[in-house]
């Protein structure tokens, strides 16, 4: 499993001047979302400088990053899923809803009439 993260901020004015194997700036990667290909932490005596990252974007740049640069983005929220048409998860949102709605409002029906008391009751 891939780990997604997407690139926050630049730390320091000599990062804007980066340039990726792609002939682009790294700060047109701000706000892109790549994967995590490698991680490192330097540590020298009692000093350890925090994880390293080194993120590879969609076009193959790569660059590394800390951990005040990214943000980590969880799966399946990246996107939506490519299959259904806006139209049809606009329509199965609001069935689930329904559902929902459906569920509460019976719910409600039973307790006014008296017909459910909950478990500690009988």
């Amino acid at each position: 499993m891939e780990t997604k993260v997407k690139l926050l901020s630049l730390t320091d004015g000599y990062e804007h001047k980066l340039i990726s194997s792609t002939g682009k700036p790294k700060k047109e990667y701000i706000g892109q979302i790549g994967k995590v290909i490698h991680t490192c932490i330097i540590s020298k005596g009692n000093y350890v400088k925090p994880t390293l990252y080194d993120v590879q974007f969609d076009d193959g740049a790569i660059f590394c990053l800390d951990e005040d640069q990214i943000r980590f983005v969880a799966l399946g929220a990246l996107e939506p899923e490519p299959s259904i048409s806006l139209k049809e998860s606009k329509r199965e949102l609001n069935r689930r809803f329904t559902d929902v709605e459906s569920v509460f409002s019976s719910l409600s029906y039973l307790i006014e009439n008296g017909l459910y008391y909950g478990q500690n009751k009988h």
